[in-house]
């Protein structure tokens, strides 16, 4: 039985191992805990620096290639918070903060809009009410152009059952 001094692989300390361990492929690690951390860090896993915070993690390859924007994030928190206005614009959609989007029609129907139908009255629910471009090009939301209707009656414009005037509908008399 021989001896020999190696140093830890993963701490670099002194240790004492017996050749007949050498050959076999074992004796790399001073203890069993060395040797277990060092193999939960595999040797294709990618160091990177979180793009929120800066801490450092551990990112297997295969998972790299998922990121759209390039960036990587240590939590989901950071990631949220990159997300946020005032945030990473990288992660920005166009539209982000300017006021453009789909539901920009919403908060002016909440705040400026009568609640009822403008076709046929309706008021009951107003979370049952939709708003209509009149125009139809939905990226104009202006007041003028907005007309709350019920959804029977939004569909029966879109479909061409109900004509519109702006910036009022009305009824047409169908035989």
């Amino acid at each position: 039985m021989v001896k020999i001094e190696k140093l830890c692989l993963r701490c670099s300390k002194p240790f004492i191992t017996e050749t007949k361990y050498l050959k076999r492929g074992h004796g790399k690690y001073c203890s069993s805990s060395c040797s277990s951390l060092s193999r939960t860090k595999k040797k294709h896993e990618k160091t990177i620096q979180c793009a929120q915070c800066s801490v450092m993690f551990y990112r297997q390859p295969s998972h790299l290639k998922n990121s759209k924007s390039g960036l990587y994030f240590c939590s989901r928190k950071c990631k949220e918070a990159a997300q946020q206005i005032g945030g990473m614009p990288e992660l920005h959609p166009p539209h982000y903060g300017k006021g453009e989007s789909r539901s920009a029609y919403k908060n002016i129907f909440r705040r400026k809009l009568k609640k009822s139908c403008r076709a046929c009255g309706y008021d009951k629910d107003r979370r049952a009410l939709d708003v209509h471009h009149v125009d139809g090009n939905n990226r104009n939301n202006r007041i003028e152009n907005l007309a709350v209707l019920c959804p029977t009656c939004h569909r029966e414009v879109h479909v061409g059952l109900r004509e519109q005037s702006p910036p009022f509908l009305y009824c047409v008399a169908t035989a």
